[in-house]
């Protein structure tokens, strides 16, 4: 959960593991040059530990916790920077710098990351990633182009390896992976295709046009997956406060996917 404020912006993750007790980490930016983590419990919010000396001279923007080992979490700054730390030992144990900041980050597996920047989301592979220490070189490899504004506005679904982002924001245009292990799997669903989506065009005289090029504040995306039905539903959240429901329809034929949108009420 994101909450913005005008100096600090505050970030928090439940972590919920064997090797930890259930505690939410919280990232307050008290000061420029000495971005913190502070660990509170969670039943009480009594503070437990911070964690320090990760970033230097930038805010902080996005925290991850390694599902595939609760002993760690990798959080990014503005200024590129990259940093894993051991919630055991309250220390870094490697670092990175990227060449462009990134505003969120998927954890993949023990050797793969998914890294979102505001114009490309790139795949990166290191063996024995959570092993090593000190400086890490991460060779990155695009998996699609992108148009985004913060982490809002990208989502990505461990179950079946979903990922939804905006892929072009003038134009209003919703990109989506059926598989991140395949770049081909890549849809386009353009915005205002269906007619209640045109409901979110800011000119009352455009709602009627039938242009598929229509312009629309999209704040946000958002996958899940419906264990009872079987279904995979992607939410999109315009700026008028509208929310609108797609379900997620994948059909394999040979080596291509074909995927239908569809408008659903909830």
């Amino acid at each position: 959960m994101i909450r913005d404020t005008k100096k600090i912006p505050i970030y928090d993750t439940i972590l919920k593991t064997n090797h930890i007790r259930p505690t939410l980490i919280r990232t307050a930016q008290n000061t420029l040059r000495r971005p913190t983590f502070r660990t509170l419990k969670f039943q009480t919010f009594r503070s437990l530990y911070q964690l320090n000396g990760g970033h230097q001279n930038s805010r902080i923007v996005t925290l991850t916790h390694v599902k595939q080992d609760s002993r760690f979490a990798i959080s990014c700054a503005k200024n590129g920077s990259l940093v894993c730390w051991n919630l055991l030992t309250k220390k870094p144990i490697f670092g990175s710098k990227l060449e462009t900041p990134a505003i969120e980050l998927y954890v993949l597996n023990s050797e793969e990351l998914l890294i979102v920047t505001k114009k490309s989301i790139f795949r990166s592979r290191v063996e024995n990633l959570f092993t090593r220490q000190g400086l890490v070189n991460f060779p990155l490899v695009e998996v699609a182009k992108c148009d985004l504004n913060d982490a809002r506005q990208v989502t990505f679904l461990e179950q079946n390896k979903f990922l939804a982002f905006i892929s072009c924001a003038k134009t209003s245009k919703i990109g989506i992976l059926s598989d991140v292990d395949d770049v081909t799997s890549l849809m386009v669903h353009q915005f205002g295709k269906f007619k209640p989506e045109r409901m979110e065009r800011t000119r009352w005289y455009a709602r009627d046009n039938l242009r598929e090029d229509m312009r629309a504040f999209l704040e946000c995306v958002s996958l899940c997956y419906r264990e009872m039905d079987r279904q995979t539903v992607l939410s999109i959240g315009g700026f008028s406060g509208r929310v609108y429901h797609y379900l997620v329809v994948s059909q394999q034929k040979h080596t291509y996917h074909c995927f239908r949108f569809f408008l659903k009420d909830f």
